[in-house]
């Protein structure tokens, strides 16, 4: 059975969207390294991550209520992630990071919503012409 292109990329863009999710786990127990941010400069990339990987996954998701799914999904990893720093030795959890995730996963959510929400639906559509020559 042969399988289009199209299809390839989509379970790939899936792929990567998980890779990034473990990526983001593993990194948010493991032990920190001390990064000159001043106070509050790691809220960006807390933001800066949540906000990527929403609308990564919103990529797959077009219908509203798939992604307000995967909006309360990030929103509960976060929260969960930060909890978990508190069964570690080595991290503290801080709602403030909960807190700047869950602005990120809006951030997403509203870049998802304009052009910038189109590109995989993009990719398909001009690999599925590939396909049909």
């Amino acid at each position: 059975m042969a399988v289009s292109l199209s299809a390839l990329v989509e379970r790939l863009w899936r792929a990567l969207g998980w890779l990034w999710v473990a990526l983001l786990c593993v990194g948010s127990v493991a032990p920190s390294v001390p990064l000159p941010m001043g106070d509050g400069g790691d809220k960006f990339w807390h933001a800066a991550a949540y906000a990527g990987l929403m609308w990564w996954w919103a990529q797959l998701y077009g219908a509203p209520p798939a992604r307000r799914r995967a909006a309360a999904a990030l929103v509960a990893l976060g929260v969960l992630l930060e909890g978990v720093q508190g069964l570690t030795a080595w991290r503290q959890p801080d709602a403030w990071d909960a807190a700047a995730n869950a602005l990120g996963v809006v951030c997403g959510a509203l870049v998802a919503r304009g052009r910038a929400g189109r590109v995989l639906a993009a990719l398909r559509a001009w690999l599925q012409g590939t396909d049909q020559r």
